[in-house]
């Protein structure tokens, strides 16, 4: 699911890593830990994504970044819950110098 996630938003970051158009260029990164052990037959995955585009000649660059995780029990019969963190960050500088930044915190049940 992750993969076909990247595939559909950053088509041609996912053939090479990286994706260089007109507007500036993308990336991204995932780290998977699969069956870590974490206790209680409990397993932890986790999973990091991260893009960045940058526009030299208009002055401005983002950066986006979420950070997934997700523990699961064998057999377990209540959902799991996933919960993540949203980050995203800009920088104008044209004729001033304009920093963004927002954060957001998500939790779900997954069934």
């Amino acid at each position: 699911e992750l993969e076909a996630y990247m595939r559909e938003h950053y088509p041609r970051a996912a053939e090479s890593g990286t994706l260089q158009g007109s507007d500036g260029q993308a990336g991204y990164a995932i780290f998977l830990s699969g069956g870590k052990e974490v206790g209680n037959n409990q397993f932890e995955i986790r999973a990091y994504l991260s893009a960045r585009r940058a526009r030299p000649k208009g002055y401005w660059v983002g950066n986006w970044t979420s950070q997934w995780k997700i523990t699961l029990t064998p057999g377990q019969s209540e959902p799991a819950v996933l919960g993540g963190v949203v980050e995203f960050r800009t920088h104008y500088a044209e004729e001033s110098n304009f920093h963004s930044r927002r954060k957001a915190l998500r939790r779900v049940k997954i069934q």
